[in-house]
């Protein structure tokens, strides 16, 4: 797991972007990678204060997704990936929530969790971008790759849906603890519910094995009504 999200980290940062692989092995660019700039000191800024003490923060590294949509991404190895979408219609109280969530998703080693279920599949996946390195040609070396990454870009996304309200809750006393205010968290997941609805494309791929934008909502007002007293 660690070598297959460092090798596709690294390929996301030598292009300088994000894409994934369609079945054919075309290159489907999701946007441009920023490594430095407001945007990402901002989120670095959020990570800070949201990481739990006990968390070694020189292993994660944070960049921003030049891409419309509302999204962010943690990969096993420590790599944070936000959207700037999410970034430019989201407050920091906001936004620290949803990080919060994706760091939950490389503390509770999600990634390592899930990979387990589909051990033969990502195997097959990380072999793909391992092996791709070996080849000579540049142009089949790519289409290796692809096709490798497209396993892991669904792997990354859907971690199931135990796992994401697991996020859910653990991300929300992330946020809290780091002095964040908590109260409308309800209201985040109404927001993504407001902007796509509960079973569009976009939600099915990036949000694939989540639960319910609404389901999410009514369980964090349960969750702050019974875990959090009020600042």
């Amino acid at each position: 797991m660690q070598q297959g999200t460092d090798a596709l980290e690294g390929l996301w940062l030598q292009g300088g972007e994000a894409f994934e692989g369609d079945a054919s092995g075309r290159k489907l660019v999701i946007g441009e990678v920023q490594k430095e700039g407001r945007e990402v000191d901002r989120v670095r800024r959020l990570v800070r204060r949201v990481a739990p003490p006990y968390l070694d923060q020189s292993k994660l590294r944070v960049y921003v997704i030049d891409n419309k949509e509302w999204n962010a991404m943690a990969m096993g190895n420590g790599a944070i990936w936000v959207f700037r979408g999410i970034m430019n219609d989201m407050t920091d109280n906001e936004l620290a929530i949803v990080v919060g969530h994706e760091l939950t998703h490389y503390t509770h080693e999600h990634s390592r969790r899930q990979m387990k279920k589909a051990v033969w599949a990502q195997a097959g996946s990380l072999a793909a971008i391992l092996a791709a390195e070996a080849i000579d040609s540049r142009g089949a070396q790519l289409a290796t790759q692809l096709g490798a990454s497209l396993g892991f870009t669904a792997w990354m996304n859907g971690y199931g849906r135990d796992l994401e309200d697991q996020a859910d809750r653990v991300g929300l006393r992330y946020a809290y603890e780091g002095g964040f205010d908590v109260a409308n968290a309800p209201a985040v997941w109404q927001r993504f519910l407001d902007k796509y609805g509960e079973s569009d494309r976009f939600t099915t791929f990036f949000f694939s094995d989540h639960s319910r934008a609404s389901s999410r909502r009514k369980n964090l007002e349960i969750e702050l009504r019974n875990n959090y007293a009020r600042r």
